[in-house]
Protein backbone atom coordinates (compact mmCIF):
# COMPACT_ATOMS: atom_id res chain seq x y z
CA UNK A 1 0.00 0.00 0.00
CA UNK A 2 1.18 3.51 -0.85
CA UNK A 3 0.11 7.09 -0.17
CA UNK A 4 0.60 10.29 -2.12
CA UNK A 5 1.45 13.63 -0.57
CA UNK A 6 1.10 16.94 -2.40
CA UNK A 7 2.79 20.12 -1.22
CA UNK A 8 1.81 23.37 -2.92
CA UNK A 9 4.40 25.90 -1.84
CA UNK A 10 5.38 29.41 -2.82
CA UNK A 11 7.42 28.37 -5.86
CA UNK A 12 5.58 25.30 -7.14
CA UNK A 13 3.94 21.95 -6.42
CA UNK A 14 5.67 18.76 -5.27
CA UNK A 15 4.15 15.28 -5.26
CA UNK A 16 5.68 12.27 -3.54
CA UNK A 17 4.53 8.64 -3.33
CA UNK A 18 5.75 6.56 -0.39
CA UNK A 19 4.96 3.27 1.26
CA UNK A 20 3.52 3.20 4.78
CA UNK A 21 7.04 3.20 6.26
CA UNK A 22 7.86 6.46 4.51
CA UNK A 23 10.13 4.96 1.85
CA UNK A 24 9.96 7.06 -1.32
CA UNK A 25 8.88 5.30 -4.50
CA UNK A 26 8.50 8.25 -6.86
CA UNK A 27 8.26 12.02 -6.80
CA UNK A 28 7.87 14.98 -9.12
CA UNK A 29 7.79 18.77 -9.07
CA UNK A 30 6.08 21.39 -11.19
CA UNK A 31 7.24 24.98 -10.88
CA UNK A 32 5.05 28.05 -11.12
CA UNK A 33 5.83 30.65 -13.80
CA UNK A 34 8.59 33.08 -12.85
CA UNK A 35 6.06 35.91 -12.49
CA UNK A 36 3.68 33.91 -10.29
CA UNK A 37 4.11 36.07 -7.14
CA UNK A 38 2.48 39.45 -7.69
CA UNK A 39 3.25 42.46 -5.52
CA UNK A 40 1.01 45.25 -6.84
CA UNK A 41 1.72 47.44 -3.79
CA UNK A 42 4.56 47.34 -1.24
CA UNK A 43 3.65 44.77 1.40
CA UNK A 44 1.06 43.10 -0.84
CA UNK A 45 1.79 39.59 -2.11
CA UNK A 46 -0.71 37.68 -4.23
CA UNK A 47 -0.86 34.53 -6.35
CA UNK A 48 -3.30 33.20 -8.92
CA UNK A 49 -4.75 29.97 -7.42
CA UNK A 50 -5.39 28.57 -10.90
CA UNK A 51 -1.62 28.12 -11.18
CA UNK A 52 -1.73 25.95 -8.07
CA UNK A 53 -4.24 23.64 -9.73
CA UNK A 54 -2.24 23.32 -12.93
CA UNK A 55 1.01 22.64 -11.09
CA UNK A 56 -0.65 20.21 -8.67
CA UNK A 57 -2.16 18.11 -11.47
CA UNK A 58 1.13 18.11 -13.39
CA UNK A 59 3.17 17.04 -10.35
CA UNK A 60 0.72 14.28 -9.40
CA UNK A 61 0.47 12.97 -12.96
CA UNK A 62 4.25 12.79 -13.34
CA UNK A 63 4.74 11.07 -9.98
CA UNK A 64 2.00 8.54 -10.81
CA UNK A 65 3.49 7.89 -14.26
CA UNK A 66 6.87 7.17 -12.70
CA UNK A 67 5.22 4.94 -10.11
CA UNK A 68 3.49 2.88 -12.79
CA UNK A 69 6.63 2.79 -14.96
CA UNK A 70 8.38 1.13 -12.04
CA UNK A 71 6.03 -1.83 -12.34
CA UNK A 72 3.55 -0.78 -9.66
CA UNK A 73 -0.24 -0.99 -9.78
CA UNK A 74 -1.81 2.45 -9.48
CA UNK A 75 -4.57 0.89 -7.36
CA UNK A 76 -1.93 0.41 -4.65
CA UNK A 77 -2.03 4.18 -3.99
CA UNK A 78 -4.72 4.13 -1.32
CA UNK A 79 -4.97 7.78 -0.36
CA UNK A 80 -3.63 11.27 -0.91
CA UNK A 81 -3.50 14.46 1.07
CA UNK A 82 -2.39 18.04 0.64
CA UNK A 83 -0.30 20.57 2.49
CA UNK A 84 0.27 24.23 1.71
CA UNK A 85 1.02 27.61 3.24
CA UNK A 86 -0.51 28.75 6.52
CA UNK A 87 -2.32 32.07 6.76
CA UNK A 88 -2.95 32.49 3.03
CA UNK A 89 -6.49 33.65 2.24
CA UNK A 90 -8.58 32.18 -0.59
CA UNK A 91 -12.11 33.35 -1.31
CA UNK A 92 -14.04 30.73 -3.28
CA UNK A 93 -17.45 30.91 -4.95
CA UNK A 94 -20.17 28.26 -5.03
CA UNK A 95 -18.67 26.62 -8.13
CA UNK A 96 -15.28 26.14 -6.52
CA UNK A 97 -13.67 29.02 -8.41
CA UNK A 98 -11.40 31.58 -6.73
CA UNK A 99 -12.84 35.04 -6.25
CA UNK A 100 -9.77 37.03 -7.25
CA UNK A 101 -6.20 36.27 -6.31
CA UNK A 102 -5.06 34.65 -3.08
CA UNK A 103 -3.62 36.96 -0.43
CA UNK A 104 -0.42 35.21 0.59
CA UNK A 105 0.80 34.37 4.08
CA UNK A 106 3.65 36.90 3.75
CA UNK A 107 1.30 39.77 2.85
CA UNK A 108 1.32 42.52 5.49
CA UNK A 109 -1.56 44.71 4.30
CA UNK A 110 -3.68 43.64 7.29
CA UNK A 111 -1.27 45.04 9.90
CA UNK A 112 -3.64 47.83 10.96
CA UNK A 113 -6.89 45.85 10.98
CA UNK A 114 -5.16 43.00 12.79
CA UNK A 115 -5.42 45.15 15.91
CA UNK A 116 -9.21 45.11 15.51
CA UNK A 117 -9.16 41.32 15.22
CA UNK A 118 -6.92 41.07 18.27
CA UNK A 119 -9.29 43.29 20.27
CA UNK A 120 -12.30 41.20 19.26
CA UNK A 121 -10.51 37.89 19.82
CA UNK A 122 -8.47 38.86 22.88
CA UNK A 123 -9.95 36.11 25.05
CA UNK A 124 -9.15 33.42 22.50
CA UNK A 125 -5.66 34.83 21.90
CA UNK A 126 -4.94 34.73 25.63
CA UNK A 127 -6.37 31.23 25.87
CA UNK A 128 -4.16 29.95 23.03
CA UNK A 129 -1.10 31.91 24.10
CA UNK A 130 -0.78 33.84 20.86
CA UNK A 131 -1.74 37.15 19.26
CA UNK A 132 -3.61 37.95 16.06
CA UNK A 133 -1.38 39.73 13.56
CA UNK A 134 -1.15 40.37 9.83
CA UNK A 135 -0.02 36.80 9.13
CA UNK A 136 -3.40 35.42 10.24
CA UNK A 137 -5.93 34.67 7.50
CA UNK A 138 -8.66 36.13 9.72
CA UNK A 139 -6.86 39.48 9.72
CA UNK A 140 -6.61 39.37 5.93
CA UNK A 141 -10.31 38.55 5.76
CA UNK A 142 -11.00 41.64 7.87
CA UNK A 143 -8.99 43.71 5.38
CA UNK A 144 -11.06 42.39 2.47
CA UNK A 145 -14.24 43.08 4.42
CA UNK A 146 -13.12 46.67 4.94
CA UNK A 147 -11.61 47.43 1.51
CA UNK A 148 -13.21 44.99 -0.97
CA UNK A 149 -16.72 44.23 0.36
CA UNK A 150 -18.05 43.38 -3.11
CA UNK A 151 -15.41 40.68 -3.44
CA UNK A 152 -16.27 39.28 -0.03
CA UNK A 153 -19.96 39.13 -0.96
CA UNK A 154 -19.20 36.85 -3.93
CA UNK A 155 -17.50 34.24 -1.74
CA UNK A 156 -19.25 31.05 -0.66
CA UNK A 157 -16.27 29.76 1.28
CA UNK A 158 -13.36 31.24 3.20
CA UNK A 159 -10.58 28.71 2.63
CA UNK A 160 -6.87 28.07 2.96
CA UNK A 161 -4.89 26.84 -0.08
CA UNK A 162 -4.97 23.28 1.31
CA UNK A 163 -8.78 23.39 1.50
CA UNK A 164 -9.11 24.82 -2.00
CA UNK A 165 -6.87 22.19 -3.57
CA UNK A 166 -8.60 19.37 -1.68
CA UNK A 167 -11.90 20.72 -3.00
CA UNK A 168 -10.56 20.68 -6.54
CA UNK A 169 -9.21 17.13 -6.17
CA UNK A 170 -12.29 15.64 -4.51
CA UNK A 171 -15.21 17.82 -5.54
CA UNK A 172 -16.10 18.07 -1.83
CA UNK A 173 -16.18 21.63 -0.52
CA UNK A 174 -16.29 23.27 2.87
CA UNK A 175 -13.69 21.22 4.74
CA UNK A 176 -10.50 22.16 6.52
CA UNK A 177 -8.29 20.72 9.26
CA UNK A 178 -7.48 22.14 12.66
CA UNK A 179 -3.91 23.15 11.74
CA UNK A 180 -5.07 25.32 8.84
CA UNK A 181 -8.05 26.60 10.85
CA UNK A 182 -5.82 28.05 13.59
CA UNK A 183 -4.99 31.24 11.68
CA UNK A 184 -8.66 31.67 10.81
CA UNK A 185 -9.46 32.12 14.50
CA UNK A 186 -10.49 28.55 15.30
CA UNK A 187 -10.40 27.46 18.96
CA UNK A 188 -8.08 24.44 18.83
CA UNK A 189 -8.62 23.70 22.53
CA UNK A 190 -12.42 23.42 22.54
CA UNK A 191 -12.54 22.59 18.80
CA UNK A 192 -15.11 25.16 17.74
CA UNK A 193 -15.44 28.42 15.84
CA UNK A 194 -15.64 31.18 18.48
CA UNK A 195 -18.62 33.51 18.66
CA UNK A 196 -16.63 36.73 18.24
CA UNK A 197 -16.04 35.99 14.55
CA UNK A 198 -19.71 36.56 13.73
CA UNK A 199 -20.76 38.67 16.72
CA UNK A 200 -17.96 41.25 16.75
CA UNK A 201 -16.41 41.03 13.29
CA UNK A 202 -19.61 40.45 11.32
CA UNK A 203 -18.53 37.45 9.25
CA UNK A 204 -21.05 34.87 8.06
CA UNK A 205 -20.32 31.74 10.12
CA UNK A 206 -21.75 29.50 7.38
CA UNK A 207 -18.90 30.50 5.07
CA UNK A 208 -16.26 29.04 7.36
CA UNK A 209 -15.46 25.38 6.62
CA UNK A 210 -16.13 22.37 8.79
CA UNK A 211 -12.99 21.52 10.76
CA UNK A 212 -11.66 17.95 10.79
CA UNK A 213 -8.69 16.24 12.40
CA UNK A 214 -5.76 15.89 9.99
CA UNK A 215 -6.02 12.53 8.26
CA UNK A 216 -9.83 12.36 8.35
CA UNK A 217 -11.35 10.95 5.17
CA UNK A 218 -13.16 13.58 3.10
CA UNK A 219 -14.02 11.50 0.05
CA UNK A 220 -12.40 10.15 -3.10
CA UNK A 221 -10.84 11.95 -6.04
CA UNK A 222 -13.24 13.16 -8.69
CA UNK A 223 -13.56 11.29 -12.02
CA UNK A 224 -11.99 14.27 -13.80
CA UNK A 225 -8.92 14.26 -11.53
CA UNK A 226 -8.60 10.50 -11.99
CA UNK A 227 -8.47 11.02 -15.77
CA UNK A 228 -6.00 13.91 -15.57
CA UNK A 229 -3.58 12.27 -13.13
CA UNK A 230 -3.84 8.56 -13.82
CA UNK A 231 -4.87 7.82 -10.23
CA UNK A 232 -7.52 5.23 -9.43
CA UNK A 233 -10.96 6.83 -8.94
CA UNK A 234 -11.08 4.95 -5.62
CA UNK A 235 -8.15 6.94 -4.21
CA UNK A 236 -9.18 8.47 -0.88
CA UNK A 237 -8.70 12.17 -0.19
CA UNK A 238 -7.97 12.93 3.47
CA UNK A 239 -7.70 16.17 5.42
CA UNK A 240 -4.22 17.66 5.30
CA UNK A 241 -2.30 20.19 7.36
CA UNK A 242 -0.18 23.30 7.10
CA UNK A 243 3.18 22.83 5.41
CA UNK A 244 5.12 23.48 8.61
CA UNK A 245 3.15 20.87 10.55
CA UNK A 246 3.50 18.30 7.76
CA UNK A 247 7.25 18.78 7.48
CA UNK A 248 7.66 18.50 11.23
CA UNK A 249 5.76 15.23 11.47
CA UNK A 250 7.52 13.84 8.40
CA UNK A 251 10.90 14.62 9.96
CA UNK A 252 10.09 12.43 12.96
CA UNK A 253 9.72 15.30 15.45
CA UNK A 254 6.57 13.90 17.04
CA UNK A 255 7.36 13.38 20.75
CA UNK A 256 7.75 15.95 23.57
CA UNK A 257 11.22 17.45 23.41
CA UNK A 258 11.66 16.89 19.67
CA UNK A 259 12.39 19.95 17.50
CA UNK A 260 12.56 20.53 13.77
CA UNK A 261 13.86 23.42 11.69
CA UNK A 262 12.74 23.91 8.09
CA UNK A 263 14.61 26.27 5.80
CA UNK A 264 12.57 27.16 2.76
CA UNK A 265 11.40 30.51 1.44
CA UNK A 266 10.96 31.30 5.13
CA UNK A 267 12.69 29.85 8.20
CA UNK A 268 10.40 27.81 10.47
CA UNK A 269 11.18 26.27 13.86
CA UNK A 270 8.72 23.81 15.39
CA UNK A 271 8.74 21.41 18.32
CA UNK A 272 6.59 19.26 20.58
CA UNK A 273 5.62 20.19 24.15
CA UNK A 274 3.41 18.57 26.75
CA UNK A 275 1.76 21.87 27.65
CA UNK A 276 0.57 24.84 25.64
CA UNK A 277 3.28 27.52 25.46
CA UNK A 278 2.14 31.11 25.79
CA UNK A 279 3.78 34.15 24.21
CA UNK A 280 1.91 37.43 24.83
CA UNK A 281 3.82 39.08 21.97
CA UNK A 282 2.57 36.51 19.48
CA UNK A 283 6.00 35.50 18.23
CA UNK A 284 5.13 31.82 18.51
CA UNK A 285 1.90 29.89 18.26
CA UNK A 286 0.97 26.27 18.84
CA UNK A 287 -0.84 23.76 16.69
CA UNK A 288 -2.74 20.86 18.17
CA UNK A 289 -0.88 17.52 18.19
CA UNK A 290 -2.89 14.42 17.12
CA UNK A 291 -2.03 12.73 20.44
CA UNK A 292 -2.97 15.62 22.71
CA UNK A 293 0.41 17.36 22.93
CA UNK A 294 1.18 20.76 21.42
CA UNK A 295 3.28 21.88 18.48
CA UNK A 296 4.79 25.30 19.30
CA UNK A 297 6.58 27.08 16.51
CA UNK A 298 7.29 30.28 14.72
CA UNK A 299 8.46 31.61 11.38
CA UNK A 300 11.11 34.12 10.38
CA UNK A 301 11.51 36.14 7.21
CA UNK A 302 15.25 35.36 7.20
CA UNK A 303 14.87 32.21 5.14
CA UNK A 304 16.17 31.24 1.73
CA UNK A 305 14.19 34.04 0.10
CA UNK A 306 16.70 36.55 1.48
CA UNK A 307 19.44 34.77 -0.51
CA UNK A 308 17.41 35.00 -3.71
CA UNK A 309 16.93 38.71 -3.11
CA UNK A 310 20.66 39.31 -2.57
CA UNK A 311 22.18 37.01 -5.17
CA UNK A 312 21.29 36.33 -8.78
CA UNK A 313 19.32 33.04 -8.94
CA UNK A 314 21.72 31.63 -11.52
CA UNK A 315 24.57 31.97 -8.98
CA UNK A 316 22.93 29.84 -6.28
CA UNK A 317 24.33 26.53 -7.60
CA UNK A 318 27.79 28.08 -7.79
CA UNK A 319 27.51 29.41 -4.24
CA UNK A 320 26.24 26.05 -2.94
CA UNK A 321 29.28 24.30 -4.41
CA UNK A 322 31.63 26.87 -2.91
CA UNK A 323 29.98 26.55 0.51
CA UNK A 324 30.67 22.81 0.59
CA UNK A 325 34.40 23.53 0.48
CA UNK A 326 34.13 25.37 3.80
CA UNK A 327 31.80 23.01 5.68
CA UNK A 328 31.50 22.55 8.57
CA UNK A 329 32.09 26.06 9.84
CA UNK A 330 31.69 27.90 13.14
CA UNK A 331 30.43 31.04 11.41
CA UNK A 332 26.92 32.27 12.10
CA UNK A 333 25.38 34.41 9.38
CA UNK A 334 22.52 36.83 10.04
CA UNK A 335 20.95 38.12 6.80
Amino acid sequence: MFVLGLDVGTQGARAIITDLEGRVNSEATSAFPAEQLVAPTPGHFEQDPHQWREAAIAAIATAVSRFVSGGNDVAAIAALSVTSTSGTLCLVDGQGQPVGTAIMYSDTRASAVAEEVQAAGADLAAKLGTRFNASFALSKLRWVQRHEPERLAKARWYLSPTDLIIGWLSGSWGYTDWTNALKWGYDIIDLRWPEFIARDLGFDPDKFPRVLAPGSVIGTISPQIARLTGLSPKTLVVAGSTDGTASQLASGAVSPGDWNSTLGTTLVLKGVSERLLSDPLGRIYSHRHPDGFWLPGGASSTGADCLVQRFAPQRLAELNAAALEHSPTDLIIYP
